[in-house]
């Protein structure tokens, strides 16, 4: 408890230094604005999150958001008062962001593939009347939110009511 703590007011801190620090270093009104309506709106998005539990990481994405858009803006800025050359960088960084893209595709391709052929076969089942329907999980589970139901869950319900199975079905996982 101490140590979340102590983080918690150390992250208020770097905070409070960051927005300090666009009001004390930046001369320019129309980038001192930016900046300052980027923080803010990351303090502004992210407060109501504090009263409600439980939350996840997808909670905060547009905080995020606003935190690359404040690094993205002064990155833009150093680039254009000449602090930073990124004519260097822009062919690395190019391949990096297409190698990463091509891999994430190759990812998803195959989760929708297996999801493809994964409910062409339930539809299968269901039609042929089964009680109960063998339900294959997906490949790279970990890159989605609950891609197999959950057996006795609500969210198994939803998925028969989504896909048009019988309720009495049983839907076994494997």
């Amino acid at each position: 408890m101490k140590n979340a703590n102590f983080e918690a007011w150390l992250s208020v801190l770097f905070y409070l230094v960051l927005i300090l620090s666009v009001f004390l270093f930046v001369l320019n009104r129309n980038l001192k604005v930016e900046l300052s309506f980027y923080l803010l709106s990351a303090a502004f998005v992210s407060a109501p999150l504090f009263l409600i539990t439980p939350i996840g990481a997808r909670c905060f994405v547009i905080p995020y958001l606003m935190f690359v858009l404040y690094i993205i803006r002064l990155l833009v800025f150093a680039n254009e008062s000449n602090w930073i050359d990124f004519s260097n960088w822009i062919i690395p960084i190019a391949g990096l962001t297409i190698v990463v893209a091509l891999a994430y595709s190759v990812v998803f391709y195959h989760i929708k593939s297996a999801d493809n052929e994964r409910m062409e076969e339930v539809r299968q089942q269901v039609k042929s009347g089964e009680k109960a329907v063998t339900l294959k999980r997906l490949p790279y589970e970990d890159f989605l939110w609950n891609s197999t139901p959950v057996p006795g869950s609500f969210q198994e319900e939803t998925f028969k009511v989504y896909f048009k199975i019988p309720k009495e079905t049983k839907l076994i996982v494997k």
